[in-house]
């Protein structure tokens, strides 16, 4: 448990990261005036609250991110996967490329069999790139694509399939 000097200073900081008003050049500035001790206090208050996170939030853990927190951002990203919030699951997704979790392209595989088109181009996004080099991953990416063609409700991830070329045949490497 953090000791009230740091207990209050992150009850500003998750405020501050909560406030729908927040300025991007606040985010870029990384929260400077902020200790470790509270950045490392609010990724532990997200990471231990069964609650579902606000979309808005997890966009901005990765601004406070420290050498510590990192498994706390870890398994709030992860435990965020199956919110109620399309965004927080998005975010949830961007999170996790953002640590480099290694368990990151399964984790997109499966929430491609979400119902959210901005999971889904999330998703797309983090595994248009792997796809070039594994013909299974190719495939499966085409029979979403076919899936879900011609849907408007899924225009983001079918556009972003087809911007990586996805939609034909699996890249020849011998060129």
């Amino acid at each position: 448990m953090a000791d009230s000097k740091v207990a209050k200073e992150a009850d500003r900081l998750q405020a501050i990261l909560m406030d729908e008003g927040l300025e991007a050049s606040v985010l870029e500035g990384g929260f400077k005036d902020f200790s470790a001790a509270a950045k490392d206090e609010v990724a532990a208050r997200v990471a231990a609250t069964f609650a579902p996170a606000a979309g808005r939030l997890l966009a901005r853990l990765s601004f406070i991110r420290t050498a510590e927190n990192g498994p706390a951002l870890r398994f709030a990203y992860v435990a965020s996967l199956r919110s109620p919030d399309p965004a927080a699951r998005k975010f949830a997704l961007y999170g996790l490329k953002a640590l480099g979790d290694p368990a990151l392209a399964d984790l997109a595989l499966v929430a491609l069999r979400d119902d959210q088109d901005p999971v889904l181009a999330a998703a797309v996004e983090i595994l248009a790139a792997p796809a070039a080099g594994d013909r299974r991953l190719w495939s499966f990416l085409q029979g979403f694509y076919l899936a879900h063609k011609g849907r408007d409700e899924f225009h983001m991830s079918t556009s972003l399939i087809e911007a990586h070329g996805i939609v034909g045949p699996f890249p020849d490497k011998k060129k």
